[in-house]
């Protein structure tokens, strides 16, 4: 049984080794404890740290590099999955009742008032969506603490709300795509189209703060330490 100053050497020797992220130093730590154990109790001789590099050889010339990038890339599409489950309930019952009132709202005023300058009007429920985006990352930051130790978990989530960068393509295809194609802003079917795309990027906005919602939660549960100072 290994003590607490090894435990805590090995979460040292991962940092030392270039995994900077306390989730997976701690999955490393429980996989070379169980090994470093076996090792030690199959050949009673071996010290701490012949058993520790013996271990680690184990990984090969790319040490714990490999493991890196694999958890990455694997975080990484769960995470998009998760975004895309949280997307496609806004298009199932119940849910689809929220997007649903979302494109009458937008499409409400236009077919019930005759709003006459259809342009603006289209800014300015694009501007809407972007703006909710918004708000949405600042609600999302201040509520949930960045933690006081690294986690590849909050990276992989984190770099959601990246959706802005696309958010701020719509007006280039309203007025290069549109008015380059000579088509009739005036016409109730673009401006559908338009209302369109702004709920949709008001719910890709959803869908990225209930995945990273729901992340954090886990991580929390699953890495108290990482939070201590909350």
């Amino acid at each position: 049984m290994l003590t607490t100053e090894q435990i805590k050497y090995l979460y040292k020797f991962c940092e030392k080794k270039g995994v900077r992220y306390y989730d997976l130093q701690t999955e490393l730590v429980d996989h070379l404890t169980e090994a470093i154990e076996a090792k030690m109790t199959h050949d009673p001789q071996l010290s701490f740290d012949e058993a520790l590099m013996g271990v680690y050889k184990g990984f090969g010339i790319t040490g714990f590099s490999r493991v890196t990038a694999e958890r990455e890339a694997a975080l990484t599409k769960s995470y998009n999955r998760a975004r895309w489950r949280y997307f496609k309930a806004f298009f199932i019952y119940p849910k689809v009742a929220v997007s649903l009132l979302l494109l009458f709202l937008l499409n409400a005023p236009v077919f019930l008032f005759k709003i006459p300058h259809l342009k603006s009007y289209h800014f300015a429920i694009v501007l809407l969506a972007v703006l909710f985006g918004l708000l949405l990352w600042i609600f999302a930051l201040r509520t949930f603490k960045r933690p006081e130790k690294k986690l590849m978990v909050l990276k992989s989530y984190g770099a959601g709300f990246g959706i802005f960068g696309a958010m701020l393509q719509i007006p280039n295809l309203y007025y290069l795509v549109l008015k380059g194609l000579d088509i009739n802003i005036s016409n109730p079917r673009v401006h559908i189209i338009i209302s369109l795309f702004a709920v949709l990027l008001i719910l890709v906005s959803l869908a990225e703060y209930y995945a990273y919602a729901s992340a954090y939660r886990d991580v929390k549960k699953r890495y108290p330490q990482a939070f201590a100072g909350d």
